[in-house]
């Protein structure tokens, strides 16, 4: 099981994630003292690590290699490393109409993904995605 790690998420950090990003500073701190940071031992699949239900999760720190079903039992498989390019986007979040454009915007299928195995030690942020909705919308 994933363990809430003894340090939270930075200011800086956390406005570098999508759609946060367009916030202000005002409302990033609003959201930093829900932030839950989890720690994704190497080789563990980030899916079996608790319940993300009703929650947004980014890749803040590692690689993971995330599986998408697709048509006809095919997959897409990527890399996403966390902090940069992809790993600004949630890797798992429900299919709020945010979390929709940002996963439309990064060309992924409208599933999520059936495994995120960790390819090295990888450190996730969760946030409460209702509550997050309101802070962005």
């Amino acid at each position: 099981m994933s363990t809430v790690a003894e340090v939270f998420i930075d200011r800086a950090t956390l406005a570098k994630l999508e759609p946060l990003s367009s916030l202000s500073q005002g409302s990033i701190d609003k959201l930093l003292p829900i932030c839950q940071v989890n720690a994704v031992p190497r080789g563990n699949d980030l899916l079996t690590q608790g319940n993300w239900s009703g929650r947004v999760v980014y890749l803040v720190r590692g690689e993971l290699k995330l599986d998408y079903p697709y048509q006809d039992a095919h997959h897409i498989v990527m890399v996403v490393v966390g902090g940069s390019g992809r790993g600004l986007l949630p890797v798992w979040s429900s299919e709020s109409p945010v979390s929709a454009a940002h996963r439309a915007n990064a060309n992924l299928p409208a599933l999520q993904p059936v495994h995120m195995q960790a390819i090295t030690d990888c450190q996730v942020v969760s946030i409460d995605e209702a509550t997050m909705d309101l802070v962005v919308t």
